[in-house]
């Protein structure tokens, strides 16, 4: 706050001269006004916190592809020279919508790839969703096909993978994309604290998985960010 208060507004009153009006039997209407003050301030300083995400267990299901003689592909936020901007290729199915029905969510998809730092770049609104365009696409028969967005946003409110932590096993999801659509069912739920999120995510030796990624609880209002990412895998639904 630039130029500040004047000090003496801080002070508290002259005990012998402070006095409490005197409200006769309009009490009641003065203590009504001030608890929908308080309450109307309370629902503003709410407004612009961000809505804080369930907690989670840490495990649940299995995750599809991953074995002990798997070997993961690195991480994307450690990756090395000119592989950071690798397009996917040309026959590679580009997905364009994320349908997941048990949470109502219809998201679009854009293509994204690694920043200068190996951080995922992702869809400045949350309503989107994010695809790692250097890995697999549906349909592709192996590989992880990555969709990554934000949990939520201080002015647009929930993202569309807000609610991701909820879903169980077996819930369908579908990615239409450029080759139609897919769908695949849920397998697995991991929590993992960002610093520790595995390159196996990413992983392009496996069988064909979706994995959905996003932030959640704990979060830090010193830096304003999530601590943690909630990653939900899914494999193509059969029959």
């Amino acid at each position: 706050m630039s130029g500040g208060l004047p000090a003496r507004r801080f002070l508290l009153p002259d005990r012998r001269r402070f006095r409490l009006p005197r409200l006769g039997g309009r009490w009641p209407a003065y203590l009504g006004l001030a608890c929908g003050v308080v309450c109307l301030a309370a629902a503003a300083i709410y407004a612009i916190l961000p809505p804080p995400a369930p907690d989670l267990p840490s495990e649940v299901g299995v995750v599809p592809g991953q074995t002990a003689e798997a070997r993961p592909a690195p991480s994307p936020r450690k990756p090395s020279g000119p592989a950071l901007v690798v397009p996917a290729a040309p026959d590679v199915a580009h997905p364009k919508r994320l349908v997941i029905p048990v949470l109502g969510v219809e998201a679009s998809i854009e293509s994204e790839k690694l920043d200068p730092v190996g951080g995922l770049t992702l869809p400045d609104n949350p309503k989107r969703v994010g695809w790692w365009s250097a890995g697999a696409g549906p349909g592709s028969g192996f590989g992880s096909v990555v969709l990554a967005g934000h949990v939520d946003d201080r002015e647009l409110g929930p993202g569309a993978l807000y609610k991701i932590g909820s879903l169980s096993v077996g819930d369908l999801i579908w990615v239409d994309s450029t080759a139609g659509r897919r769908a695949y069912r849920v397998a697995a739920r991991r929590v993992y604290k960002k610093a520790q999120l595995p390159g196996e995510v990413f992983a392009q030796s496996v069988p064909e998985r979706l994995v959905l990624v996003t932030c959640t609880s704990p979060y830090d209002r010193k830096t304003q960010s999530y601590e943690a990412n909630v990653v939900v895998y899914a494999s193509p639904a059969t029959g």
